[in-house]
């Protein structure tokens, strides 16, 4: 009897420091787990010298890794490589919050959609290092000629997007008049006058659509715009209500 309670005691005994050992690499476990799934994580304890604290220690530090890695991903996610303005995709969900925006504050913006035209000509004719180098160009001149509030993104390969806030028609046609005029400096020093298809339309928020149907009807007219540029007077500009 004696041997058979230390047997069941020792037993007991065993699966509790057993238990107690595993504890941290199950805590450890879950905070990696938790980590990979994007969840809200605690910050495991890095201060134990034994085996199982360098391991707790190396998880946290990878944990730590993927937490930058993933920051980063998101950050660069937002922003076209060759331009470093906003993609397609941002500017989308820029547009949604403008649209709330206009609506709020009962005021207007102006979305244009500028094409460069004959585009895939010029890559066939200079190369693609020098189709890269008009459209960084491009970026830079639409910069400058925008005020701080205004934003632009890369909407597709050779069109930008450009949305204009506290505008009147008369300022909004010079801005876009005098991104037309720029010319592009080549790296063999030539100059290159691009061609700009400008679509432009008002947005006043006079709608009862919600955001989102909004933002799709104002893309499908903004493109209606611009093909009418393009089709009748291409290099031209077109500002509709």
């Amino acid at each position: 009897m004696v041997v058979l309670m230390l047997t069941i005691v020792g037993t007991f005994a065993s699966m509790f420091f057993l238990k107690q050992l595993l504890c941290p690499i199950a805590l450890t476990a879950s905070t990696l787990h938790s980590a990979l799934n994007g969840e809200k994580i605690a910050k495991l304890p890095v201060d134990f010298g034994d085996n199982v604290g360098q391991l707790m220690t190396d998880v946290q530090y990878a944990i730590e890794k993927i937490d930058s890695f993933d920051k980063s991903l998101k950050k660069t996610s937002a922003i076209d490589p060759l331009t470093g303005i906003f993609n397609r995709h941002i500017a989308e969900q820029r547009l949604l919050q403008d649209i709330a925006r206009a609506r709020r504050e009962e005021n207007q913006m102006l979305v244009a959609l500028l094409n460069v035209d004959h585009f895939k000509e010029l890559n066939e004719k200079f190369g693609h290092n020098l189709g890269d180098v008009c459209l960084t160009q491009i970026v830079a001149t639409l910069a400058d000629n925008i005020r701080d509030g205004d934003w632009l993104a890369r909407w597709s390969g050779n069109k930008f997007l450009i949305v204009l806030w506290n505008f009147d028609n008369k300022a909004a046609m010079m801005v876009l008049k005098r991104i037309q005029e720029n010319t592009v400096k080549t790296p063999m020093g030539e100059l290159l006058q691009f061609s700009l298809s400008i679509g432009a339309c008002e947005y006043k928020g006079e709608t009862d659509l919600d955001t989102k149907t909004d933002l799709e009807m104002l893309l499908i007219h903004l493109d209606e715009v611009l093909y009418q540029v393009k089709r009748n007077n291409r290099g031209g500009i077109l500002l509709a209500e």
